[in-house]
């Protein structure tokens, strides 16, 4: 039994790896589909649709089983991926830092402008004396 073992252990690895890639591959396809079903609204179809391009000719390579698609729809979704997620970057960037008051706001929120007065603050020392 171990013998046999030891002889199937280049077969079981490469078994192993090709599992693991699927899986990779199941992975990536479904965290694109729930980023571009959460972000609909944000992107144009000239963003989404490479992407959904690529989701679809990675379900077609998971349904084949060859190894070598499955290595290639990795890629092809990863970068189109990136590419959604730049696009999405650039416009929540926009909107935020560039839109109308976003220095303001930025201002507002992490230099402490426009807080003065709305708390009741007493700056003070103290000496503890002990009886």
């Amino acid at each position: 039994m171990v013998r046999d073992a030891e002889m199937h252990a280049d077969e079981d690895r490469k078994r192993k790896q090709e599992i693991d890639m699927k899986n990779q591959l199941d992975n990536l396809v479904y965290n694109s589909e729930k980023t571009l079903r959460d972000n609909r609204d944000k992107l144009t179809s000239d963003e989404t649709r490479p992407l959904e391009d690529a989701i679809a000719t990675a379900k077609e390579a998971l349904k084949s089983g060859d190894i070598d698609r499955v290595k290639r729809s990795i890629d092809e979704v990863t970068q189109a991926s990136h590419k959604v997620a730049e696009a999405l970057y650039k416009k929540t960037a926009g909107q935020t830092a560039g839109g109308p008051g976003g220095q303001q706001q930025y201002q507002q929120q992490y230099q402490g402008g426009g807080r003065k007065g709305d708390d009741d603050v007493v700056d003070a020392e103290f000496e503890d004396v002990k009886k």
